[in-house]
C-alpha cells in the first residue's frame, strides 16, 4: 500500500516512545489506522490504551517536509476538537498522524 491509498477520515497513530524524532524512512507499517468520529471518541481510544501524551506531526510527501503542529506534547486530557478537526480535514495533501509520546 502507498500513501495514496490512505483514505481520509482514518487517524494515523505512529508509537515513538524513544522520544526521538522520526525519520523520512517511516514505514507505512509502524503506522496503525483507526477510525473515529469525533474528538472524544479518539481521546477515549488513547485513553483506553493507557496514552498519555502524544504530538500531532505530518508528512508532506510532495515537499519531502516533516513538521509539528505548533502545540504539541499534549497531554490526551486537553486533546480536543480542533486537534481533531486538524487530523481529519485540514491540510488534506499532508498525511497528519498522532505520535504517541508517553504511556500513563
Amino acid at each position: 500500500m502507498d500513501w495514496k491509498e490512505w483514505k481520509i477520515n482514518k487517524i494515523y497513530l505512529h508509537e515513538d516512545l524513544t522520544g526521538e524524532t522520526f525519520g523520512w524512512n517511516l514505514d507505512i507499517e509502524s503506522f496503525q489506522a483507526i477510525k473515529v468520529d469525533n474528538a472524544e471518541e479518539l481521546r477515549e481510544h488513547l485513553i483506553s490504551h493507557d496514552v498519555g501524551n502524544v504530538d500531532l506531526k505530518y508528512l508532506d510527501i510532495s515537499n519531502n517536509n516533516q513538521s509539528e503542529l505548533g502545540e504539541f506534547n499534549i497531554i490526551i486530557w486537553n486533546f480536543n476538537e480542533s486537534h481533531f478537526e486538524w487530523l481529519i480535514n485540514e491540510e488534506v495533501e499532508k498525511i497528519k498522524f498522532i505520535e504517541i509520546i508517553r504511556k500513563l
